[in-house]
């Protein structure tokens, strides 16, 4: 059962990192976030119709990416 709760410790711990980080630094984690799902999707068609390509801000992303609604 040790080895157990050393492990679920540790992902508790590396979790609340994350949960602090993201409370000490919101813009850097928001900012990084919005990169990697535009690199996630540069190749889908809503990337190539918006030009995710050339994406590499959000200031970029608002300018080219409308607000849309379902």
């Amino acid at each position: 059962m040790g080895v157990m709760n050393n492990i679920f410790r540790w992902i508790i711990l590396e979790r609340i990192k994350e949960i602090d980080d993201f409370s000490r630094y919101p813009f850097v984690k928001q900012d990084r976030i919005l990169k990697e799902l535009i690199q996630n999707a540069t190749n889908t068609e809503w990337g190539r119709l918006f030009g995710f390509k050339n994406i590499l801000s959000y200031k970029d992303f608002s300018g080219k990416v409308p607000v849309q609604d379902y």
